[in-house]
């Protein structure tokens, strides 16, 4: 029942705070739901509520210790966050890491083990790995990351996979050859 001047003024300003609300409602979301999964301890990172680097070497010590092979590792890397922090401070960089935790939270199953390495880097263990599971979930992740590709923070993922085939193959080394595959 506007006139239609009320109606274009009224366009002009939700176009211009409607990014700003995604965002705000996209960073409070996170956080919820990283705050209601668990809580945190000293083994949980505290931006993602993700293991910690050390927690996540210790986990794939006892996998290599109970020998569970075959093991995917999927190292996983934001690209341009630090131009995002660099352009858009050191929140939007968090909301960045938070998002990705949330999205391979998210999509992963309850068996997969999955840490926050650097400040931008994640690893994502997946133990007793079937034909095919793998590529489910990079497919899971693809798909969520694509609801945010329109937003000012978006997530763009480039990923290192390798696996672990005996009992002789080192779970925390393939951690490190996963993320060497990372670019810089």
């Amino acid at each position: 029942d506007m006139e239609q001047a009320a109606k274009q003024v009224a366009y002009g300003v939700m176009q211009s705070l409607v990014p700003a609300l995604l965002s705000y409602g996209r960073q409070q979301y996170i956080e919820m739901q990283l705050l209601s999964k668990k809580k945190l301890t000293m083994r949980d990172d505290p931006l993602t509520g993700m293991f910690t680097a050390d927690y996540l070497m210790d986990r794939a010590y006892v996998l290599n210790r109970a020998e569970i092979f075959p093991t995917t590792i999927i190292a996983v890397k934001l690209k341009h966050w630090k131009e995002t922090v660099k352009k858009l401070g050191k929140e939007s960089g968090d909301i960045l890491v938070q998002l990705t935790a949330s999205i391979l939270g998210k999509v992963a199953e309850k068996d997969y083990l999955i840490g926050r390495m650097q400040d931008d880097v994640f690893a994502v263990l997946i133990p007793l790995v079937k034909r095919g599971e793998t590529e489910g979930y990079l497919k899971r992740v693809d798909e969520e990351c694509r609801m945010y590709k329109d937003s000012v923070v978006a997530p763009s993922l480039a990923m290192g996979i390798t696996a672990t085939a005996n009992k002789l193959d080192d779970v925390r080394e393939k951690i490190k050859e996963a993320m060497e595959q990372l670019p810089q």
